[in-house]
C-alpha cells in the first residue's frame, strides 16, 4: 500500500506542471520580448542649461514592452535604455519642481508624438525642462489673525473630452501656523485660488442652534465664483503676497434616518443579520435612543479614555 501510495503522489506531481501549463491562456503568458535598439540622452535645465538628477524617464508603447519603463538620470544628467524591441513607442521626461516634457510635444505638459524604432537602432534625445511656477500668500480670519490648517487650491479651465472644466492644477496644501501658503508645480496660465477650512466650528450655543463657521473662499474674498480674480503665473514665476480672508458663514445641522424600500429602520445594515441578536441595547452606556443625554459624564469618558492609554500588549515601536 505505501509504494502504491508514493507512486500516485510522484505521478500527480509529474503531471501537475503539464495540467497547469496548457490551462494558462496564451494572452497571459509573460512577454519577454528583448531587442537591441537603445535610447539615451540627457535632462537639462531649460532656463540655465545645466544637467539635471534624479530626473524620471519613462517609456510607454508597444516597444516599451519587455524593456525598462524606467530610468532616473545621474549627476551629469545623462540616462539609457537598452535593449528595447523594435515598433513604436512614447518618451518623456519628469522632475518634482519642473513640468513634464514628452518627446515631440509643442509646449511643456503637452502631448507627445510617437517614435518607431527599429532593430539595432540607436536614438538620442535630449530634454530640457522649464521649471515650474508657484504662488505664495497668507489666509487670514475676519479679525486679521492668520488662519492654521487652510486647504488652499489652485484650479484652472482646461478642456477634458471636448468641454471646458474648472479643474486643480500643481500641488495644493494646508496653511502653517502664520496663515502661509504655497502651491508649486504651476504651468504657464492664469489660476483661480480657494480656501477652505473644514470641521471648525467658531461657537455653538447649544446643539439645536445655527453654528458659526468659515465659507470656501476664493481670492481676493469672496464666496461667489463669478466675483473671483484670477492670478497669472509665468514660466517659473513665483507669485508672491496672494493674501486674503475667509469669510464667516452661519452653518446649520442636518438629521435625519434611512430607511430601506419598506419605510422601515435597518439600524444594524452594516452588520450581518445573524450577528443582530448580538448587539447590546439594553445595558448602559448602549441603552441610549436619539437625542437622549449621554450615559456618562464627561470627566467619566476622559478617564476611560486615559484608562485606555495605559494598556498595552508589550508591542514597542523602537525594536
Amino acid at each position: 500500500m505505501v509504494r502504491a501510495a508514493l507512486c500516485l503522489v510522484t505521478f500527480m506531481i509529474a503531471t501537475r506542471p503539464a495540467v497547469a501549463q496548457t490551462q494558462t491562456p496564451p494572452r497571459d503568458a509573460p512577454n519577454t520580448a528583448t531587442g537591441t535598439a537603445v535610447i539615451r540622452g540627457r535632462v537639462l535645465d531649460l532656463a540655465s542649461g545645466r544637467p539635471l538628477s534624479h530626473a524620471e524617464v519613462t517609456l510607454a508603447g508597444q516597444a516599451a514592452i519587455g524593456a525598462p519603463r524606467r530610468a532616473w538620470t545621474e549627476g551629469d544628467g545623462r540616462y539609457e535604455f537598452a535593449g528595447i524591441p523594435a515598433g513604436e513607442l512614447l518618451i518623456g521626461a519628469q522632475k518634482p519642481n519642473f513640468l513634464r516634457a514628452m518627446f515631440g510635444a509643442a509646449r511643456p505638459e503637452g502631448p507627445g508624438k510617437r517614435i518607431t524604432l527599429a532593430n539595432g537602432q540607436v536614438l538620442a534625445i535630449d530634454f530640457r525642462l522649464t521649471r515650474a511656477g508657484a504662488i505664495t500668500g497668507k489666509i487670514v480670519d475676519e479679525f486679521g489673525d492668520p488662519v492654521t490648517d487652510a486647504g488652499v487650491v489652485a484650479m484652472r479651465y482646461q478642456y477634458i473630452q471636448g468641454s471646458r472644466r474648472l479643474t486643480p492644477a500643481g500641488r495644493g496644501g494646508s496653511t502653517n501656523d502664520a496663515g502661509e501658503f504655497r502651491l508649486y508645480g504651476l504651468s504657464p496660465g492664469q489660476y483661480f485660488l480657494s480656501a477652505t477650512l473644514r470641521g471648525t466650528v467658531m461657537f455653538a450655543p447649544d446643539e439645536n442652534s445655527d453654528r458659526a463657521g468659515y465659507a470656501p473662499t476664493y481670492y481676493p474674498g469672496t464666496s461667489t465664483f463669478a466675483e473671483a480674480q484670477r492670478v497669472a503665473v509665468a514660466e517659473g514665476q513665483t507669485v508672491t503676497s496672494v493674501n486674503f480672508s475667509l469669510l464667516p458663514t452661519r452653518t446649520a445641522k442636518i438629521t435625519g434616518s434611512v430607511v430601506d424600500a419598506d419605510g422601515k429602520l435597518n439600524k444594524y445594515d452594516d452588520l450581518p443579520a445573524q450577528f443582530h441578536a448580538n448587539v447590546d441595547v439594553t445595558d448602559a452606556p448602549f441603552d441610549r435612543k436619539f437625542g437622549d443625554k449621554p450615559a456618562m459624564t464627561d470627566q467619566e469618558m476622559k478617564d476611560i479614555i486615559a484608562f485606555l492609554h495605559t494598556l498595552t500588549d508589550g508591542y514597542n515601536k523602537g525594536t
